[in-house]
């Protein structure tokens, strides 16, 4: 579905509204690395969109019983430190790429 909605608004071509626009990628999976195929497929879909895209770090999250607590907080000490640092440089990549050239 995912790639059916980029598709979409990527039509006409020259026309799209993903040009220019930063784009970050992370993923969970039960395996370690289960979201790192789909991860650089959206990779390569995005380099023929002209999405800029943040490269490092790579998000490659392990969902494991105690990751997510009932309230829906991270249950895991170091997972919320690597995604809160992800999203700090995420937000920092979008800031410098809605600088005016």
């Amino acid at each position: 579905m995912l790639k059916n909605a980029i598709d979409h608004a990527s039509r006409s071509y020259g026309q799209g509204v993903w040009a220019g626009k930063p784009a970050g990628v992370i993923g969970i999976s039960v395996g370690a690395l289960g979201t790192s195929m789909a991860q650089q497929h959206l990779r390569n879909v995005r380099a023929y969109l002209d999405i800029p895209m943040l490269g490092q770090p790579g998000a490659f999250v392990q969902n494991k019983p105690d990751l997510l607590k009932p309230d829906g907080t991270i249950g895991i000490e170091d997972t919320r430190k690597f995604l809160q640092g992800w999203m700090d440089r995420y937000v920092a990549f979008v800031r410098h790429r809605s600088q005016p050239l």
